[in-house]
């Protein structure tokens, strides 16, 4: 039973890092993907709860484009946006994104079913995760070594 918890440390400290890094690098490839002319179908702030006390808000974006003449949905606004506890966040992101407005959608020319409103990022959250991972790994990693003494 004391390999449980180390085991868990390195490898949810492993996925998270790998996380960060995929972030990374769907965000950066995003600042290259084509663009074509998009319409927001609806925007809102969607309240989640995790446990009973904490509540997450998140921007939910829909919009539809066209590519090479197929229609397609989409309601990635960033590689970086998601749940938080900041209300404010989710509501300045529905903000810039009224119903029925027009955008700009930058798509994957491999697979242009994936897309996103905001190309790029700041590439903050991919380090963050990075080094939470990593942190939660050398953490297991320790922990295991010192279990084996």
């Amino acid at each position: 039973m004391r390999i449980v918890l180390p085991l868990v440390l390195l490898l949810g400290g492993i996925l998270l890092a790998g996380l960060g890094t995929r972030v990374g690098s769907d965000a950066r490839a995003s600042r290259d993907w084509p663009s074509t002319p998009g319409t927001v179908e609806s925007a809102q702030v969607a309240m989640q709860s995790e446990g009973n006390e904490r509540k997450l808000f998140a921007a939910q974006v829909r919009y539809r484009y066209e590519v090479a003449g197929r229609s397609f949905t989409g309601e990635r606004v960033s590689f970086e946006s998601g749940p938080s506890p900041n209300r404010g966040l989710a509501e300045a992101i529905v903000q810039r994104y009224a119903p029925g407005s027009a955008v700009r959608v930058s798509y994957d020319p491999a697979q242009p079913q994936r897309a996103v409103l905001e190309p790029g990022g700041s590439g903050l959250l991919p380090w963050l995760l990075g080094g939470l991972g990593g942190v939660l790994a050398l953490a297991g990693v320790w922990r295991l070594v010192a279990g084996l003494r």
